[in-house]
């Protein structure tokens, strides 16, 4: 799969990171896109094991398809709806094409919870 082909806005998507030369331990990492550096040309992301933001070449940075996030832990961010969950950890259970929405668990709230995948 090629995924530098792809110039979708990323700001707000969890992907990952492919084809670092200098750091290939980061290879495979999910991260979540913060913002993107124009100066720089960069975008900065943020994941677990990364003791702060870094910045990435739009060519090092894969976006998923919707069922490659299935397993992963995430953070849930902006959910306007329910706010205190915002910032709470969560494992992606499943993906629901008929509401574009995915299935989580998110620790110490139940059942899963369909969202977004910009939340």
């Amino acid at each position: 799969m090629s995924c530098a082909d792809s110039q979708e806005d990323l700001v707000g998507l969890h992907i990952f990171i492919q084809g670092l030369e200098g750091k290939p331990e980061l290879n495979g990492l999910g991260v979540h896109v913060l913002s993107f550096d124009s100066d720089k040309k960069r975008y900065a992301v943020t994941g677990e094991g990364l003791p702060k933001p870094i910045l990435i070449q739009r060519k090092n940075l894969c976006a998923s398809t919707k069922t490659d996030l299935v397993g992963m832990h995430v953070v849930i961010k902006n959910l306007s709806s329910k706010p205190e969950w915002n910032e709470r950890t969560a494992v992606v259970q499943s993906y629901q094409s008929d509401s574009d929405r995915y299935a989580v668990l998110i620790g110490g709230v139940g059942h899963p919870k369909l969202l977004r995948q910009k939340n």
